[in-house]
């Protein structure tokens, strides 16, 4: 009995001590899924550019092209990302 009680504690500790999480996705993560999406869209790019290569009817140029466009946008607004995320940075340890 005395063992159910001090489990039961120790399991109300731990829920109170967990940090929560809320519905937000912390920065960390929506990074790593912007990223992942970036990544994608190249794939997608390279994927029909080979299908074209390989067969040539099964594939529209106005694809290959929009796919190559938004990839490629996606990947600057990354490069514009980061490059911004730090200069911020090095302006926050400059001022220090």
């Amino acid at each position: 009995m005395i063992e159910k009680i001090a489990e039961i504690g120790s399991s109300a500790v731990a829920e109170r001590t967990a940090p929560k999480k809320t519905g937000a996705a912390d920065f960390g993560e929506m990074l790593t899924r912007a990223l992942g999406e970036v990544n994608s869209n190249q794939i997608e790019a390279m994927k029909l550019q080979e299908r074209f290569i390989i067969d040539p009817e099964s594939v529209e140029a106005h694809e290959i092209t929009t796919a190559m466009a938004k990839a490629n946008m996606s990947l600057t607004l990354a490069q514009t990302v980061i490059d911004r995320m730090l200069k911020a940075w090095q302006e926050i340890t400059t001022t220090r």
